[in-house]
């Protein structure tokens, strides 16, 4: 497991914590509204009961960097967001889109979260 490696999280042993078996792609980009740069990813995330459900997050975290060479970045506050599907009314125009479930999606943002950092254990 990633975050156990990293000594964040032990994903194994509770039930009542959230489990991410995955993560997935990275992208660096810089913000076209404030010209800050973000890290984007995703990651496959287990919820614990009383939610007990499997979905994808999205967390975009600010980056700032330090260093000689601005080369050590470092994650700061950002967002979490969830894709839901458009449930589409009866009937009309929207009928076209009946059988193809996932077409009609949106992002919605779910909460944010603070970044802190943790020892190097190759230091």
């Amino acid at each position: 497991d990633i975050l156990s490696s990293l000594g964040e999280t032990d994903t194994s042993s509770s039930s009542s914590t959230a489990n991410f078996p995955k993560l997935w792609g990275w992208d660096l980009e810089t913000s076209a509204e404030d010209e800050l740069d973000y890290i984007l990813f995703s990651a496959d995330v287990i919820l614990p009961p009383p939610i007990s459900s499997s979905e994808r997050f999205y967390f975009q975290a600010r980056i700032d960097r330090e260093g000689k060479n601005k080369d050590i970045l470092l994650l700061n506050d950002g967002s979490v967001t969830v894709k839901r599907n458009v449930e589409a009314p009866g009937g009309g125009w929207w009928g076209i889109f009946r059988g193809a479930e996932g077409i009609l999606a949106q992002f919605r943002q779910v909460g944010e979260f603070r970044c802190r950092p943790i020892s190097n254990p190759k230091q």
